[in-house]
């Protein structure tokens, strides 16, 4: 439980690549950019999307929308990239 809220850790050396991504109308999308840059400052490979206009889990409220296709079409590049 040492990396339940990654953003908070002390260090984040050793951690494995991440893919994030959040829709600013998140009420905690401000940790994510945060979070990702602490692990492009450790050398960790990251991709970061931030996606306009969207709440948390806006893939399940409009799954058909062209922000959930494209973010449903990166997750799977980096899934299959990692």
């Amino acid at each position: 439980m040492r990396f339940c809220v990654g953003w908070r850790a002390k260090s984040l050396v050793g951690l494995p690549s991440a893919y994030i991504d959040v829709g600013t109308l998140y009420i905690c999308r401000d940790e994510d950019p945060e979070y990702a840059r602490g692990l492009a400052a450790e050398d960790i490979d990251v991709e970061f999307h931030l996606y306009p206009g969207v709440p948390h889990a806006f893939e399940l409220f409009a799954p058909k929308s062209g922000v959930t296709e494209r973010a449903m079409a990166n997750r799977l590049r980096a899934l299959l990239s990692f």
